[in-house]
Order: C-alpha cells, then structure tokens, then sequence
C-alpha cells in the first residue's frame, strides 16, 4: 500500500475495535475490555437505579472517551437481563454473546469475545457435523413488539404445534449470499420460540462448487451456456455422498429436511434412503430461466434434468413467487409460492444512529483506500447497487447507466458505489470484481474513475446498511433474479429502487410510486432517464422516499419466513400427501385459523 493511502487512513481517525466481558453480581457490574494487546479493568460500580441502564451508560461514556468502538460483548450472567442483552445491539450496536461461563472472570469474558472474531468479523461457528450455530442478537419480546399481534400468536400456535419435532435446512455455505443471511436469521429466531430447528452446510471443495456455480447456477439462469461433462457429474456425486456420510445423523434425528437450491439437491436420494419417514422440501432460490430447459438440446435442459433425477423425490417444490421460475417435470400439486425474506433485526437492516453510520463509512473508506481508490466525497451524493460480484447482477448495466447519466446531465456530480460480500460457493465473485476495477480504470471512464467506488467487503454487515441509508437513492439492474431482498431492504430504509422488470422484483417495487421499473431488460437509456427524474424532481424524490418506506410488503421479514415454514412442516406431519396446487403461501397462511 502507497505510504499516501497509510496516512490517509491515519487521518481517518477510526476508533479502535475492543471486546468487552461483563461480570454481573449482586447489584454490582465489572467490566474488562481486550483491544489489540491491551487488557483494562474497570473498577466494580455498585448500581442504585436499574442495573441496565447504568451498564450501558458506562460502556458509552468509556467509548466516546477514549475513542474505542466496542463490537462485542459476553454476558456472565444474561438470564435476568433480556433487555440489557436486546439493548446492546439494538442501540450500541454491539454484538451481546450469552456466557455460561459463570465461573470466569470479567478479563477471562473480555478474551473469550475476541475469540468470537477474526479481523473484527464474527467468526461463523460450526460444529464437527458442519452445523451453523447461529449468533442471537435480540429476545423473543423484541419480535413480538415488531410484528403484528395476530401473526406472532400464530407463530406461538405454530410453534407449539410441532413440538416434539424436528426441522433441518442444508444449504452450500454458512456466509455470503440471501440464502445464509434468511437462515441465520430464522434459526435466530426458531431458537427463541423453542423450536427444535438445525442448518447444516456442505464441506467445501473449489472444484464441485465451480460445477454447481457455472453449470447449475448459471446455467439455470441462462447466464452460461457451459455443459456438464462426465467428469463434473462424477466430482458432483462423490462430494454429495461425501456430504451425505457427514449428515447421516441429521437426516435420522430429522422430521422435515429442507434443501436449499441446487448444490445439496443430490442429498435427497440419500435422506430418503437413511430415513424413509422423513420429510424433504426443496427450496429454490434463483430465477430459473425454464423457457430454454424445453430445448432439449440446450445446457440449461441437460442440467435440469440431471438435478430433477434428485428432486423428484422432494414433497414439496418451493419456489419464490413467479409462476415461470417452476421448471419442467414439477408438479403444481407438490408447489408452494413463497418469498424471499429480510430480517429487520439484522447488521443489514437494524437502524444507525449517525455516529455509527459515521463510523461504518470511515471503515469503507478505508476499504477504498486500501485498495487504491478514494474515499467517497460526503459533500455530493450518490447512487449505490448492492449485489454480489455476480454475472445475473447487471454491473456493467449499473456503469454504463452511470457514465451516459454524468455525460449527458454534466449539472449533477453524483458519485456511484457498488460493494458486495463474497462467498465460498462462488468461485464468479472475485473475478468479476477486479473486471469491474479494470473497467473503471478504462479509457471509457477515465473522467469518471474517482468517482466510481468498487467493493468486494468483507462480512461486516453494518457497512452495507450504512452505504443504502446514506445513499441517495438505490439500483438493481439484475439481469435475473428470483426475489431480490436488496430491493425490500432499500425501501424499509425510504430509498428509491430503479430496476430492471425481471424476475420477482417486479412484484416488490410499484413503478411510479416507490422507484421505476424499467423493461426491457438491458434498456439503458430508461434507467438514465429514471435516474435523470430522480435528481430534476426533487418532489416526486421525496414521495418516492416517503412511500418506499410506507409501502414496502410488511409479509417479507424473519416472522413471517418462520410462520411460512412451520406451517408447512406441521401440514406435511399431519398429512403423507399434502397437495398445495401452486398456491401462495399468503393465501395458506390466511386460511389457517
């Protein structure tokens, strides 16, 4: 790194990242924190008033004093301080850790969060079986007030319903990407309601996730024509039996398994096989292109049919809500429509107070300058897109849209962000960000280059929240995708959406009141129009953020994801064929007293 950029970082003046161990006992707290390689002790406060409040007024104070951002705290003692644990990530932003450790001392507690990350990212925990444990961030009371009565009395029913029973989900991978971030959530909240729920990831290996990234993801999304070959089915089935040997105790404890998207969709053969009494719904999460899988001669076909020698065998087919992501072969009576979900409690989504949203933008800045950029202009606006490093995600549309908007309308300088996190099972990620720097840095952009801002970031999910409610307003020029949880994001946080009309989006965005969908796909010159309304209206921009907010579908949170399966797993307990003929999960839910 260019000594400038060192000093530039310097000058950023990032408050240092600490731990904090909180040891709780009779009416009297102490407090150590670990920063780097210093231990402090702060003395035992004796408390008068309520023993929350005085903690984190202390944490506070200590903060802004000497200029520590504290990203995580272990509770000794939780079980009387629900709303002590609630409140430290709610309001402080710091991540509250349960510690049963009763017996530690506060210096041991401190030490024992810093073991929690890495890089001052929270290290995703798994067990020797590859299950995810996931992280709890608030109660269950926290839910309650958030959702309306009538659906969270539903949950509890639901809940109670399937005691004694067991769900499990399987997906590729614990981090990165809309399907890891809606499990953690939902396991979060599972666990609260007492809900006997487990989330197993497959072992990694480079070479079967290249496979199931260009020749099933990709391919399913008409976004790669390459075929599968002998060799990739045969490295396929040999990860998945690997896969299947590690999970045979979670397939036999399990009532309802469900398989998340096409990588583990060759385990269903195999839960069928070791526990016949089991359930199996295969979940889809991505935009299937299914018009070319009725070319028999097409990739997208072969591959389809390889993965439906598999998912036959599934109970139910959900997939989000567009009749034409269904592929050939599957039946409507097994299909259930349902959304993708966001979690309002989440790092992504969770409300900022300015000093954090300060603080989170100095750490992208100094991302930036890490990488040989420059840090963004807080005196000009600019536009953002959200996205992983992805070929269906439009990038080059988002620059291009951006270059013709700065040429042809020279009276507004808005600046452009595109930032994503990566993820293990997408080998496309990295690649396609150090294209997208090298395109910035093209002669075509040369008058543009430092104003342009590219970033793969790393799992700091704060980062992203800041970088949309600091935004002006928000793109999703996707080329396909299934329910695109960005766009529900960006509206929670009053932004105006322009996307391209594909896929579920356009059943999230309503053209003309909360942002422009633009068709066809690839319409350039609509999207710089769109983005041209935004800045010369300021009238209908600041509808357009009032109404994001209002309008956005309430049905797309953690609540209703978790009333959505439960209902489905208690209706597959209750009956051996339970036919669901293509209906929506609202109109289920509704009819379910």
């Amino acid at each position: 790194m260019p000594k400038t950029s060192q000093i530039a970082i310097e000058h950023l003046g990032i408050p240092l990242p600490a731990y904090l161990g909180i040891l709780i006992k009779n009416k009297t707290f102490t407090i150590a924190e670990v920063g780097g390689e210093n231990v402090y002790i702060h003395q035992p406060v004796a408390v008068y008033s309520k023993l929350s409040s005085s903690i984190l007024r202390f944490i506070n104070k200590h903060g802004e004093k000497r200029n520590v951002k504290y990203v995580a705290a272990t509770l000794a003692d939780h079980l009387n301080y629900n709303d002590l644990f609630s409140k430290l990530w709610k309001r402080f932003d710091i991540v509250p850790i349960l510690g049963h450790q009763l017996h530690f001392s506060p210096t041991q507690l401190a030490s024992f969060t810093s073991h929690h990350f890495e890089g001052n990212i929270f290290k995703v925990r798994l067990t020797a079986q590859n299950e995810v444990i996931p992280q709890p961030l608030v109660d269950l009371d926290e839910y309650a007030r958030y959702s309306d009565p009538e659906s969270f009395q539903k949950l509890k029913a639901l809940s109670k319903k399937f005691s004694g029973k067991r769900i499990s989900f399987i997906s590729a991978t614990p981090r990165g990407g809309g399907v890891a971030i809606m499990r953690h959530a939902l396991l979060r909240l599972f666990s609260l309601l007492g809900v006997d729920s487990h989330w197993y990831v497959l072992e990694p290996r480079k070479e079967a996730f290249e496979i199931t990234k260009e020749k099933f993801h990709n391919v399913l999304q008409h976004e790669s024509k390459a075929s599968l070959t002998h060799s990739d089915i045969e490295v396929y089935k040999a990860w998945i039996q690997e896969n299947a040997i590690l999970f045979q105790s979670a397939f036999a404890k399990s009532d309802v398994i469900v398989i998340d998207d096409p990588q583990p969709a060759g385990l269903i053969p195999y839960i069928k096989k070791i526990n016949p009494n089991a359930f199996c719904i295969y979940r889809s999460h991505i935009h299937m292109d299914t018009e070319h899988m009725f070319d028999r001669n097409s990739p997208s076909a072969a591959t389809w049919e390889f993965l439906w020698q598999s998912i036959k065998d599934a109970d139910l087919f959900v997939s989000h809500p567009v009749v034409s992501f269904v592929p050939p072969h599957v039946s409507f009576e097994k299909v259930v429509f349902m959304p993708a979900t966001s979690d309002v409690f989440d790092g992504l989504n969770k409300p900022l107070l300015p000093s954090q949203r300060n603080y989170y933008l100095k750490l992208f800045d100094k991302y930036l300058l890490e990488t040989g950029q420059t840090p963004i202009d807080r005196s000009r606006p600019y536009l953002v897109q959200i996205a992983r490093f992805d070929p269906a995600k439009g990038i080059p549309d988002v620059l291009e849209s951006y270059r013709m908007l700065r040429h042809s309308h020279s009276q507004i300088r808005p600046q452009l962000v595109i930032a994503g996190n990566g993820s293990i099972d997408d080998p496309d990620g990295d690649p396609l960000f150090h294209l997208t720097l090298e395109t910035i840095r093209s002669a075509r952009f040369s008058d543009l280059t430092h104003d342009i801002k590219i970033a793969l970031l790393p799992h700091i999910d704060q980062i992203l929240n800041t970088l949309v409610r600091e935004s002006y307003a928000v793109l999703q020029l996707s080329h396909q995708d299934g329910f695109e949880v960005k766009v529900t994001e960006a509206l929670m946080k009053g932004k105006p959406v322009i996307a391209y009309k594909t896929g579920g989006i356009q059943l999230q965005l309503v053209s003309g009141l909360d942002g422009f969908l633009v068709e066809p796909v690839g319409n350039i010159d609509g999207v710089v129009r769109s983005l041209w309304r935004l800045f010369a209206d300021k009238k209908l921009y600041r509808s357009f953020c009032r109404q994001a907010k209002k309008h956005y579908r309430r049905d797309v949170d953690t609540v209703h994801n978790a009333l959505s399966w439960l209902y489905l797993a208690n209706k597959l307990m209750e009956k051996r064929t339970f036919t669901t003929n293509g209906s929506d999960i609202r109109s289920l839910l509704s009819a379910t007293p």
